[in-house]
């Protein structure tokens, strides 16, 4: 997953090298949540980064390992979709969903095809 994550960012560079400059927006939700935005509609791919402060820093001390526990239970399903169901939906839409913890957050990743974006978020 951090390999794909790997390719996605390079991806992203360099398609971002090859313009002048990268539009990079603030922008805030009704409810305050702040984030940047790049779009680029030349290229055929969603990719999305989220970071929500916390992580497993935060766990009381007789409560270790359930942020990661967390993070490895979000990719066994989703909805009515059991583990290998979610997983054959992901490779037939080419989209990737990934969660990790660390200290200081946890993040959540996506990234698919924008002709499959309503079903991949779906």
């Amino acid at each position: 997953m951090k390999k794909l994550s790997t390719i996605i960012a390079a991806l992203a560079i360099s398609a971002a090298s090859a313009h002048a400059s990268v539009d990079i927006q603030a922008v805030e939700s009704p409810m305050g949540i702040k984030a940047w935005l790049v779009e680029d509609h030349t290229i055929p791919f969603v990719a999305i980064e989220i970071l929500f402060r916390g992580g497993t820093g935060i766990e009381p001390a007789d409560k270790q390992g359930g942020t990661y526990l967390m993070t490895g239970l979000l990719e066994e399903g989703a909805g009515e979709f059991d583990a290998a169901e979610f997983q054959k939906r992901q490779e037939r839409l080419a989209a990737s969903f990934g969660f990790d913890s660390s200290k200081e957050a946890v993040s959540i990743s996506a990234g698919f095809l924008t002709e499959n974006k309503d079903e991949s978020i779906e």
